[in-house]
């Protein structure tokens, strides 16, 4: 069977490499596996979800002609024998790509690294610069920028429902953020990965080599990667959001020319969204966690407008 799949790109199976742990989330489709071909090259092959297709393929044009564009270390599928991205087998839908080297980073000290955080940024801007010139087409098959404000007023009325305690201790930090989600429609926009942080991201001992889970990419407020990014960093602890990795991060996008004076209310915003996904995961620990987390952020935006230099 793995060879029948591999033949579709003219590839040749030698053998599975279960001994291979793949990186990123293994919820991103329905099955992945490291596969090494008759030339040595070892592979990830996945097998899409239903309803996947689509939008996966579309993904990949775009990590395609960003590559195009100059932006290496990223992820990029291969195209099978017709050119696609996504090859149909006995009705299910499959994707091939190059395995990327490197490995996760060390944790918890790696929240210390600011050699990390500057090589966070620098991927930052060389995806900026690669995106500016795709065509309008291409992003706009990824779908209609997110609307947050109305994510998050649909996260509240459903916990209001389902959850009344979530929603007691959720709706005070969404009111401190209610200016800000007004103006969130008027945010600048661009290419963004979508789920970029220092766990969908490869590394050797000093530097980045490869960028994965790529399918939340799409238009977004700019400041949106590196606001996820250091709001993942700062979920490990205090000391996490304001170390090494975080404040390089800011003040590499800041020398840089980037306007960073919204990025505590983004990081805040942001982190309604793992809130929803600890409660589609029933996770009552991590629950309880997001919430202070939340409440924490939201009572500090200045706070962290100082700590982090901005301005």
């Amino acid at each position: 069977m793995i060879n029948e799949l591999l033949n579709i790109w003219n590839r040749t199976a030698a053998t599975v490499r279960n001994d291979i742990p793949l990186a990123g989330s293994p919820e991103r489709c329905a099955m992945r596996v490291a596969v090494q071909d008759d030339r040595g090259e070892v592979l990830v092959l996945e097998r899409l979800s239903r309803g996947q297709a689509e939008r996966r393929r579309n993904i990949a044009k775009v990590l395609a002609a960003l590559a195009d564009n100059g932006l290496a270390l990223s992820l990029a599928y291969l195209p099978d024998a017709d050119g696609d991205y996504v090859a149909e087998h006995r009705g299910e839908s499959y994707m091939l790509a190059p395995l990327l080297p490197g490995g996760p980073p060390p944790r918890p000290e790696s929240a210390e690294h600011a050699w990390r955080g500057k090589a966070l940024a620098e991927f930052l801007m060389d995806m900026e610069q690669a995106a500016a010139s795709l065509p309008t087409a291409l992003v706009d098959a990824l779908g209609p920028p997110l609307d947050l404000p109305a994510y998050a007023a649909s996260l509240a009325e459903t916990v209001r429902l389902r959850e009344p305690s979530v929603h007691a201790r959720l709706m005070p930090s969404l009111d401190r953020l209610a200016p800000f989600l007004e103006s969130w429609a008027s945010l600048p926009l661009g290419l963004c990965h979508g789920d970029y942080h220092p766990l969908n991201v490869l590394w050797s001992e000093n530097a980045v080599t490869g960028v994965i889970d790529w399918e939340f990419m799409g238009p977004k407020p700019t400041l949106y990667d590196a606001a996820n990014c250091a709001g993942c960093v700062g979920s490990e602890g205090p000391a996490a959001l304001t170390g090494g990795l975080v404040a390089a991060l800011i003040q590499t996008l800041q020398k840089n020319g980037r306007d960073m004076a919204l990025l505590p209310e983004i990081v805040a915003s942001l982190r309604t969204a793992w809130l929803s996904e600890w409660l589609r995961r029933s996770d009552r620990e991590m629950i309880d966690l997001e919430l202070d987390y939340l409440d924490a952020l939201t009572c500090n935006l200045d706070r962290l407008r100082c700590a982090w230099r901005i301005g």
